[in-house]
């Protein structure tokens, strides 16, 4: 405590130094700034920070902001909020710092999502073989955003590693910069902790080159000031530092140091306006086309009345634009948008133009898009608004969207959106006097500084309780999904292998595609269903019927294609035949292992524990185990007995 309390007074101490000095410099530079940078200038004057002088967060020095004044090409001056990251605004905000480097001890690293007990058992199987299944961690606190992207497998190939694997666990004093912790394997993988230990093929680990400037922008703030939003032109008019660009461009980013942490302060907060901000230029673009709630009209026109559009600098031909609110407005709350920034559905890859089958050049603006639209409206709006699809399925060869954690689209229309509830109440509660600036699951934070502060009615194990209800209900919706979709996959190669009509394979290529947006929008989404359970319950389940539907109708014709070749091909029909047969009973058999390890736990609520018996793990089990749907599907339902 007396350590928090010195560091407290000291930068109580430092905030009134630089509010002197402000004052004391304010004519040497504001007004010579005020020159060039009229619109900032305006900007400032309006908020908290009106009373500090430019050189408070620009410039190392007096004398290189003088020398940019001098002669602004020849000299840039440091932009001290990204240069020395969240620790400089810290100096004054002590407490929102030291909340933003809380780690969470209960957000275990690297839990794969593609595992029979993760959020989506059959990942593997059902995105064959997008980029994600090379490795899809779960999330961790915003302090590693970076980081942990930086060294997924499915990132950059594996050139960036963690010096030592102690550093999941960051040092003391670590401010969010991923080079103190990194090491670079190069371009030629010299520094490999694999190196002298390929096989004799020279194999490399598995992974995969992923990521890129565009998602990167969701990562870190150190792209803010150089990047040129959509509408100024995305990537055309050249006053921009950084353009839209792919995985080699990011990963020199990231190895030059020109990456090095993750969001920080002025990702949510104007250091001029001093008021919540909007930078990333796709939420933008969607804010600006169909406002903040876009199916709630009321919402939305009052909204609109409060938000603005600014767009700067002057001296660049305003190349970029921000979104600022008053901070206060309760009516509608709009700080969420804030979250709105990462926590929604996007596409940021050279995504395919399904006319043409050809991937998109980073020039083209559906490389970086924001869907802003419900799941009802999501398909239509890639393959009919925008024409696009991500990926081929490696094995049905159905065009398939690839969602991304799509939380702000589930909870609008849900019941707690229309309460008036955002995700600042149940993610950012009060602590230690303040809105906890380090966002994380209400149940880790404590059910009691979050639901509890509108249902007074429950305790706190009733709260979780009703929480993993919800949460273990849509993930029996989600397995159930998985399962009719992991059926459909593997139908559709049995049938184009065996000549089925194209017609038909394409009319379940389609299915195919529908039924997996409406399964990963909720596997891909945070809350396993907790935001909007009963749009889980009916998507999921509109998931299960359209794979079903799709599977049951290639069965009727893989039947005739059958019998056509065993009348011209008695033995081939027979072995084809033979063949179909093992596909088929293999999810029939799943579907009676299933009752079978459902009726054994409800047998052991209410008989005591018995020895195991010999054969317990027999042939018939291990096949059930092996086919990971239902497998995750029993083990997510029982993971406390296991």
């Amino acid at each position: 405590m007396r350590r928090f309390l010195t560091h407290v007074t000291a930068s109580a101490l430092l905030l009134g130094l630089i509010l002197l000095a402000g004052s004391a410099g304010a004519e040497e530079f504001k007004g010579q700034c005020k020159t060039c940078h009229g619109d900032v200038y305006s900007f400032l004057q309006e908020g908290k920070h009106s009373a500090l002088d430019c050189s408070t967060c620009h410039g190392d020095s007096s004398e290189q902001l003088q020398s940019h004044i001098s002669n602004p090409k020849a000299t840039k001056p440091s932009v001290k909020p990204l240069k020395e990251g969240p620790k400089f605004c810290g100096q004054c905000h002590p407490k929102y710092y030291e909340q933003y480097r809380q780690v969470n001890w209960k957000s275990i690293p690297k839990i794969e999502k593609g595992t029979p007990v993760g959020r989506a058992p059959a990942f593997d199987l059902l995105l064959h073989r997008y980029g994600f299944v090379f490795e899809h961690s779960e999330p961790r606190s915003h302090v590693f955003m970076l980081l942990d992207h930086v060294i997924v497998d499915r990132g950059y190939k594996g050139r960036f590693r963690l010096k030592d694997y102690r550093y999941f666990v960051p040092p003391e004093g670590w401010d969010g910069n991923i080079q103190e912790l990194i090491v670079d394997t190069g371009k030629n993988y010299e520094n490999a902790p694999w190196k002298g230990k390929q096989d004799v093929a020279g194999i490399k680990p598995w992974t995969f080159g992923a990521g890129n400037r565009v998602c990167l922008n969701c990562k870190t703030s150190d792209y803010i000031v150089g990047w040129e939003t959509i509408s100024k032109g995305g990537n055309t008019t050249g006053y921009a530092k950084f353009v839209r660009a792919g995985n080699d461009v990011a990963a020199e980013d990231i190895a030059s140091g020109t990456v090095k942490r993750a969001i920080n302060c002025v990702q949510c907060h104007d250091p001029h306006f001093a008021k919540m901000r909007v930078v990333r230029d796709a939420l933008i673009e969607a804010v600006k086309e169909r406002g903040p709630f876009p199916y709630d009209s009321e919402k939305n026109r009052k909204a609109m009345e409060k938000l603005r559009v600014v767009a700067f600098p002057a001296v660049k031909k305003n190349y970029r634009e921000v979104i600022v609110w008053d901070a206060e407005e309760k009516d509608p709350k709009l700080n969420w948008l804030t979250c709105a920034q990462c926590h929604v559905d996007y596409e940021c890859n050279p995504v395919t133009d399904i006319k043409t089958d050809k991937k998109l050049k980073f020039s083209d603006p559906r490389t970086n898009v924001f869907t802003w639209r419900n799941i009802d409206d999501a398909y239509n709006f890639y393959t009919k608004e925008l024409g696009i699809y991500t990926f081929r399925h490696g094995i049905s060869k159905a065009r398939l969207i690839k969602i991304q954690h799509p939380e702000v689209e589930v909870w609008w229309e849900s019941k707690h959106e229309r309460a008036g509830v955002t995700c600042i109440d149940c993610h950012m509660p009060e602590q230690d006097g303040i809105k906890l600036h380090s966002p994380i699951s209400p149940q880790d934070v404590g059910v009691n500084k979050t639901c509890l502060n509108c249902h007074t009615g429950w305790n706190e194990e009733q709260a979780n309780y009703v929480i993993e209800a919800i949460q273990e209900y849509s993930k029996g919706k989600m397995r159930d999904a998985e399962f009719h979709l992991s059926r459909l996959v593997e139908t559709i190669a049995f049938a184009d292998k065996l000549g089925v009509d194209q017609a038909k394979l394409e009319e379940a290529r389609e299915l195919h595609s529908r039924a997996h947006i409406n399964w990963e929008w909720w596997t891909a989404e945070n809350s396993d269903g907790f935001h909007d359970p009963d749009e889980a319950w009916l998507t999921l389940g509109r998931a299960s019927r359209l794979a079903e539907q799709g599977w049951k109708m290639l069965d009727e014709e893989i039947k005739k294609k059958l019998s056509e070749i065993s009348a011209t091909s008695p033995e081939t029909g027979a072995a084809l035949a033979q063949e179909y047969e093992r596909l088929a009973s293999k999810y029939e058999e799943l579907s009676k292992r299933v009752e079978e390890l459902e009726a054994e736990v409800e047998q052991t609520k209410s008989t005591p524990a018995a020895p195991e018996k010999k054969g317990a793990c027999g042939p018939t089990a291990v096949a059930a185990l092996a086919l990971v749907p239902v497998a995750g599907y029993w083990l997510l339902k029982n993971r406390r007995k296991l």
